[in-house]
Parts: C-alpha cells; structure tokens; sequence
C-alpha cells in the first residue's frame, strides 16, 4: 500500500505533489493526473471485445490513482474532491486550492529566513543548515540574496552567547 506525508494544505502542496506525482510515474499512471485521459477514449457498440477490456483497464486505473490521492490527503481536504468525477478532476481542483507559485514559495522562504533564531547553543548547526537550505532553494529560484544580507541573516540566527563571540 502506498501512503506518503498527506496533503494539509499550500505549506506542502509542493513536496505533496512531487512524491504523489513520482509514485505515479513509477507505476506508469501519470496519464491520468496530467491530461483528462479518460475523456479521450470511446467506447461505443461496434467496439471490439479488446477495446472493451481496454477500456474498462483504464477506468480500473483511473479509480486506483483517485484511491491514491484520497488516501493521501487529510479529511477536510477530501470534501473538496469528493465529486470529482476522476483523477484529473481531482489533481485539478487541488492545484486551484493549493499550488503556490515560484513568487509565492519565495516569500514564505524569506520570511522564514527572518523569522529564524535559536536560544540554544545545542541546535545551533540544525539551524545554520536549515539557514543553508533556504539560501539554496532562493538561489535555484533566482532571487539570490547579496552576500552581506546572508550573512547578517545567519549572525540573527545565531544565540546570543555566539554573537558575542563574533565581530563584524
């Protein structure tokens, strides 16, 4: 059974939708999450007994990658998807509710940036590198920060028995 960090809301919608997106992929069913797929197939009288099977194969995927994605969200989210109709629907309607673009994501990553201190001289290195990480995912966004402003970040961060010891 496949299960990954459910989906809460936009604070994890990106990371959400890369593992929900990845596992379908491995399982060659990223069709039915990208494009409306199943409204591209006909089935009509004269259809054949393999394009029947076909058919009823892709409505059984189809339900299987829905299951997935309502496993993998919280209650209140499985409201908002309940009736869609299938799995495109459903990705569709989360990415209205909660994709975040680029702009967005590097907002909340500056304002995190600023919002960091520690008090203990114990998680100082988590917070350095956690400091790192959000330099690194700006950088790949290009809005790289000056060096001057990174390091005065990193020196806020810092306890206060650390600012002492270092000098501008």
């Amino acid at each position: 059974n496949f299960s990954i960090d459910k989906l809460t809301g936009s604070e994890n919608y990106p990371i959400w939708y890369a593992a929900i997106y990845d596992h379908f992929k491995a399982k060659k069913l990223t069709k039915y999450v990208t494009s409306n797929y199943l409204a591209t197939l006909k089935i009509s009288e004269s259809s054949t007994a393999n394009e029947r099977k076909f058919y009823d194969d892709c409505i059984a995927e189809d339900a299987q990658v829905c299951s997935d994605i309502t496993a993998n969200v919280v209650d209140r989210i499985k409201f908002f998807i309940k009736y869609s109709t299938n799995a495109y629907a459903k990705m569709q309607k989360l990415k209205t509710l909660y994709y975040i673009d680029n702009s967005a994501l590097c907002g909340m990553w500056i304002k995190q940036l600023y919002t960091i201190r520690e008090n203990s001289f114990h998680e100082t290195m988590e917070v350095i590198n956690e400091i790192c990480e959000l330099f690194r995912l700006l950088k790949t966004s290009s809005m790289d920060l000056p060096k001057m402003e990174k390091i005065s970040i990193m020196y806020d961060a810092l306890p206060k028995e650390l600012q002492d010891k270092v000098t501008f």
